[in-house]
């Protein structure tokens, strides 16, 4: 068998294999030395181990984060709520206690100057209430339109 141009032979199955060379080991140095290049370490301690002191970990941020806008939460609740119950005539009032607390909550959330979030939650919840609102005034004008408002009973049938 001949050695190609570059010097190792090529590879044979039915040759054993040299256990101390695994698959991930690196192929040995050209020249036939047995040592490897030494590689600078880092002085600052950096790499994969543990950051340096004093150091916030994993992009965290020192004093705390932003806080989260509870009448932007609230609004987005009633809003969500508030379009499922339009048929139960309950989702006007949720609808527009969306509106009033996702207003409250946008002015509150814009005069913080960043410090409370919640601002697309409130948001969020001025838009549902105003869809329940025109939801609701829908199905008022389906109803007088249909004349399906008589809601007597008989009770002479019983």
């Amino acid at each position: 068998m001949s050695t190609p141009p570059g010097g190792q032979p090529p590879y044979d199955p039915n040759q054993p294999q040299d256990p101390n060379q695994g698959y991930g080991a690196p192929p040995p140095p050209p020249g036939g030395g047995g040592s490897y290049p030494s590689y600078p370490s880092d002085p600052a301690g950096g790499g994969y181990g543990q950051p340096p002191y004093n150091q916030p970990q994993y992009g965290g941020q020192p004093g705390g984060g932003q806080q989260t806008n509870g009448l932007a939460i609230a609004s987005l609740v009633t809003g969500i709520l508030g379009i499922p119950l339009v048929c139960c005539w309950v989702g006007v009032l949720l609808s527009i206690a969306a509106l009033v607390t996702g207003f409250l909550g946008k002015k509150k959330s814009d005069e913080s100057g960043g410090r409370i979030g919640g601002r697309g939650m409130a948001l969020a919840g001025i838009i549902l209430g105003v869809i329940g609102i025109v939801l609701m005034i829908v199905l008022v004008i389906l109803v007088a339109a249909t004349g399906s408002f008589d809601y007597t009973f008989d009770t002479d049938s019983m």
